[in-house]
């Protein structure tokens, strides 16, 4: 049987004219909009190679016909610079799918279009809020209730809207605001779980929000909470390096925030977490990073120490005040403490002995918090001895002989 035939519009055989009609048009659109997305592809092959005016051309003969023509001649626009005629196109698209909403396509263009408009306003006109105001419009846009497919249509709004939110995410993240730069990339990755510049994002954010701000503040000794936060970090970044080989900033973030992982107490505290870190810490930055990000992570891997060295001096005089015990000299502080003078620090946490005095709280908590220190210092000088870089450790070996002498004295 042909097509003709299926659609009963053979010879010789009897149809009901109503129903000829709607199969008729119903066929018809499906095969002009085929139609027109030959020529759009076409256009955008021209694109592709420079060839602007002749996409230009062909888009230009179907806009009227096929809306999504307009979103490509906008992009087009866009690339060659011309900003008042991409807005042009966008709006002309935001008018064509505004005549019927009813049809989810239309809503759904709708929502792509605003978030061109968004595009076009803050990384071409540079004009944030009224970006912001576009891309808030696309995010407002509700799927209306349709017969039977309802969500399968959800699900394509959540896609299309993921795409705004990728942008927003971008956007976030270049203005500083890494809190919200995440929250955007979660509500992209929760529809495209591998798409690495909305990992990248997060990532990045990630390490900013929660370990390369806490260097001065002691916060790289990490709970349980905070290495759970750090640990998504490294998943996300692990995605971005898969899906952007090329991206070194990603690949030198990962081994900054396994460092981080690395050298926690909770960490160390588990034997084979804290290998399985230590061994993709290692693969990541001899195999990924080329010479000059080895360095950049270095410096500031680093860092923490720095911010040790200052805190040691002062605080490791704690335990050497209250217990008559050099914290220097003690060449493990996986599980160590002072029974006797009423805590013990366990997996990097403090446990304080029963009917411990108030006024001993505090003094227990330093105490506790320099061997803490320690440790982080410990384990940070294990890795740079792993990947040989001896200029580190011998700085920082004579930040503790100058430590030792000093309280020995």
């Amino acid at each position: 049987m042909g097509i003709l035939e299926f659609l009963g519009l053979g010879r010789g055989r009897e149809r009901d004219s109503r129903f000829t009609k709607e199969q008729v048009r119903v066929f018809e659109k499906v095969h002009h909009r085929q139609e027109f997305k030959s020529v759009v592809n076409k256009a955008i092959s021209y694109r592709n190679l420079g060839k602007y005016r002749a996409a230009e051309k062909l888009l230009l003969q179907v806009c009227g016909q096929y809306s999504p023509a307009w979103a490509i001649l906008g992009n087009t626009y866009r690339q060659m610079g011309k900003t008042d005629k991409a807005e042009w196109a966008f709006r002309q698209e935001l008018d064509a799918v505004q005549k019927d909403l009813s049809d989810p396509n239309n809503i759904l263009e709708s929502v792509q279009a605003y978030g061109n408009l968004g595009q076009l306003y803050y990384f071409d006109k540079h004009d944030k809020k009224t970006a912001l105001l576009f891309y808030k419009k696309g995010l407002n846009i509700k799927m209306t209730e349709p017969s039977g497919s309802h969500l399968e249509d959800q699900g394509k709004m959540s896609l299309v809207k993921s795409y705004i939110y990728l942008d927003l995410a971008s956007i976030f993240f270049q203005e500083g605001d890494e809190k919200k730069a995440m929250q955007c990339a979660e509500y992209r990755l929760r529809d495209v779980p591998d798409c690495g510049v909305a990992s990248k994002v997060y990532g990045l954010a990630a390490f900013q929000n929660y370990y390369a701000t806490d260097y001065d503040h002691g916060k790289y000794l990490s709970t349980d909470e905070r290495c759970k936060k750090l640990e998504k970090a490294a998943q996300r970044l692990r995605v971005a390096v898969r899906e952007l080989p090329q991206d070194e900033d990603c690949k030198a973030v990962l081994a900054l925030v396994l460092f981080s992982l690395s050298v926690t107490a909770f960490y160390r505290a588990r034997t084979e977490l804290s290998i399985n870190t230590v061994n993709e810490l290692h693969s990541v930055f001899i195999n990924e990073l080329s010479e000059t990000d080895r360095e950049r992570v270095l410096v500031d891997a680093e860092r923490p120490l720095a911010a040790l060295d200052r805190i040691l001096v002062t605080e490791a005089a704690v335990c050497q005040k209250s217990f008559g015990t050099n914290v220097f000299n003690r060449p493990d502080f996986s599980d160590v403490g002072f029974p006797s003078y009423g805590f013990v620090v366990r997996d990097g946490e403090l446990h304080l002995r029963s009917g411990a005095r108030d006024e001993e709280v505090e003094m227990l908590q330093n105490a506790a918090r320099s061997l803490l220190f320690l440790e982080v210092y410990g384990a940070a000088l294990a890795f740079f001895v792993r990947i040989n870089a001896w200029s580190i450790i011998e700085e920082r070996f004579q930040v503790w002989l100058d430590a030792c002498e000093k309280y020995e004295a």
